[in-house]
């Protein structure tokens, strides 16, 4: 096999193909597109499947050809072993429904997300292409799908990176106009960072902050991190200069601790830090 590893491939048409490269968002070694039987032959033979790959149908017919086309060479082990190992996501911008077939995607993919009005929404092609392109850690904080659970109300949220949050529709309380969401009527906006619902919107900051620990705990980081603080700023210089927490010979590790946590550091605490490094106050708060 070769190494081509576009990361997101394309079912659509040949105009679909030629009018992408002026596209914004089309970058050449991210996103390819399939639309005939041989560039099907060349995804499942020529090319590498990779971690975190992406299949997205624009055009409905294409996508039903390649599945046919794939469910030919399912007895292929090569083929099987491949998609079990990677279990891309498939996204179809058009309701599919596939027959016979539907065994066969369902154990060859991951996430399979079939745009269905009032129920299952995906963000816009132009801005899901966009989003996709960027790397992981640039588009885990975006919404990229959404998918109302009526008789559990929740909500089912795909990220950027593709893992799911499923999120109580009951937090989604009424906001100071008294307006309240509409589930029928979703839009993802803004490149995955808002949510609308009727005429309710909602910040996907404020519902990561609000239902996933793993997003609350790395902003506290990243905040810790970047903060202008006595705190903040002796953390940072003190890794930059190799200094351990217990290298201080004239205040506790818990001190040492307790100040770089955020907690408010005592005159006294902070004359005999700035002693033992040997610098000024306002040379530290520039680290």
């Amino acid at each position: 096999m070769s190494t081509l590893q576009n990361e997101i491939k394309i079912f659509g048409t040949e105009n679909q193909k030629s009018e992408a490269k002026s596209l914004s968002w089309f970058i050449s070694d991210k996103h390819r597109y399939y639309t005939s039987n041989d560039d099907f032959n060349s995804l499942l033979y020529e090319e590498d499947l990779s971690k975190g790959l992406i299949f997205v149908s624009l055009y409905k017919p294409t996508l039903q050809r390649f599945i046919k086309y794939l469910s030919g060479k399912i007895q292929d082990k090569k083929i099987i072993e491949s998609f079990h190992r990677f279990k891309p996501a498939l996204f179809s911008y058009q309701d599919i429904k596939f027959g016979d077939e539907k065994a066969i995607v369902d154990d060859l993919f991951n996430d399979i997300i079939i745009y269905k009005p009032h129920s299952s929404i995906l963000l816009n092609k132009d801005e899901m292409m966009f989003v996709l392109a960027k790397p992981k850690p640039d588009r885990r904080d975006r919404v990229i799908s959404v998918q109302i659970l009526n008789d559990v109300k929740m909500i089912r949220i795909l990220m950027g990176d593709l893992k799911v949050l499923y999120v109580p529709t009951s937090i989604l309380r009424a906001n100071s106009k008294g307006e309240k969401p509409n589930f029928s009527d979703i839009e993802i906006m803004e490149y995955g960072y808002y949510l609308r619902f009727g005429r309710y919107e909602a910040s996907v900051s404020g519902i990561l902050y609000e239902c996933d620990k793993e997003y609350r705990l790395r902003r506290k980081k990243e905040r810790i991190e970047t903060e202008i603080s006595f705190g903040s700023c002796l953390r940072r210089y003190r890794i930059q200069k190799k200094i351990k927490q217990t290298d201080f010979k004239n205040i506790s590790e818990k001190t040492v601790r307790r100040i770089e946590s955020g907690e408010e550091v005592t005159d006294t605490a902070k004359r005999k830090i700035l002693k033992e490094l040997n610098i000024l106050e306002d040379e530290l708060l520039t680290y």
